[in-house]
């Protein structure tokens, strides 16, 4: 069985998507009858996409290039899969994180929204939560599997842990990033870190206490990172930097939607409802300080197995298995899960 990965990113490693496909290339080698390549931006130019096509059985896609790589395999009669991490593809305006920020991603009945031949639905869609798979369900009346985002342990872990900030990702509007700057500006005594890339963010002076930087790797996020918020605006689909956070046992306080809440990625008593009250903010983290120790090692015994490469790999390798006809594993493709509930 050949693959072939195709999304316009890919390498070089950019985020936890291409993170979590390169993870699952890097696993495929290891099936003796399965082999793999990718076609994405940085090496598009250097191939033929018509031949690349009509030389793999299986052609595997997500986020900006799903709907022509999908429309693309159909003209040489491949089956396609397509990773769901976001609405990118379903949703006119999900890559602009301004609409995004606003839209409160309700799609019924949106303008938006795209509809009957917009799409290019792939043979297999695979969710990247239960969260996302409901949305796929009964925003468009679309199946899907779940394939949790692949998160290898050993990668992300601190080194040695120094904690001291209290951390977020992304300097960007819909990541809830003047929510963070509000809770500072509450919160004078304390010193707190922005890391990551920036997306649009409406004028909001920083506090003295805020130190922003830009992309770094995953030991300068969670060496000295004493919590991990998560104030996002938007309904997470998963939330990737949420998991590594407590994987160092690091305490997490996250918005009550999206996969946090759907996934039970973030335990209730850390997931706050109303994310514009700032009080409640505060007093959750006060609360966390106060008894540190404990709720650290709570965090740290937290079960994310079900974001292994080892089980995330074997539910794939299935799916693709049944797509290149051995009837022997269509039922677990057919069964159509319609939940999964976590042991966390």
């Amino acid at each position: 069985m050949k693959l072939l990965f195709c999304m316009e990113n890919l390498y070089p490693l950019i985020g936890g998507a291409e993170r979590s496909v390169d993870a699952l290339i890097r696993s495929i080698a290891t099936q003796k009858d399965i082999s793999s390549s990718y076609l994405c931006s940085a090496n598009a130019e250097e191939q033929d996409a018509n031949e690349v096509f009509a030389s793999h059985d299986i052609i595997i896609t997500q986020l900006n290039w799903a709907k022509k790589v999908i429309e693309g395999a159909r003209l040489h009669g491949k089956k396609t899969v397509q990773f769901v991490r976001s609405l990118e593809g379903f949703c006119g305006v999900a890559a602009d994180c301004f609409a995004v920020s606003h839209c409160g991603q309700r799609c019924e009945g949106c303008f938006y929204r795209l509809r009957g031949e917009e799409l290019a639905v792939p043979d297999v869609l695979v969710a990247n939560s239960s969260y996302t798979q409901a949305m796929l369900r009964e925003q468009y009346g679309l199946e899907s599997e779940i394939i949790f985002p692949f998160i290898e342990a050993e990668q992300v872990r601190a080194k040695e842990r120094e904690p001291k900030y209290i951390v977020m990702n992304q300097f960007a509007y819909h990541k809830g990033a003047d929510i963070f700057l509000s809770i500072a500006e509450a919160m004078p005594d304390l010193p707190f870190r922005i890391v990551g890339s920036k997306g649009w963010m409406p004028g909001h002076s920083v506090p003295k206490n805020v130190e922003v930087l830009g992309p770094v790797e995953s030991d300068e996020i969670y060496r000295e990172a004493l919590i991990f918020l998560g104030p996002s605006r938007i309904s997470e689909s998963f939330g990737r930097c949420i998991v590594e956070a407590q994987m160092n046992g690091i305490p997490v306080i996250a918005s009550d939607r999206g996969g946090p809440r759907a996934d039970n990625l973030v335990s209730a008593d850390y997931r706050i409802g109303e994310i514009d009250e700032i009080e409640l903010w505060v007093e959750k983290i006060r609360d966390v300080l106060s008894r540190y120790d404990d709720v650290a090692e709570e965090v740290d015994n937290k079960d994310f197995s079900f974001c292994s490469v080892e089980r995330g790999v074997k539910s794939f390798v299935e799916i693709l298995r049944r797509l290149n006809g051995e009837p022997q594993l269509a039922s677990n493709y057919e069964k159509k899960n319609p939940g999964v509930t976590l042991g966390v």
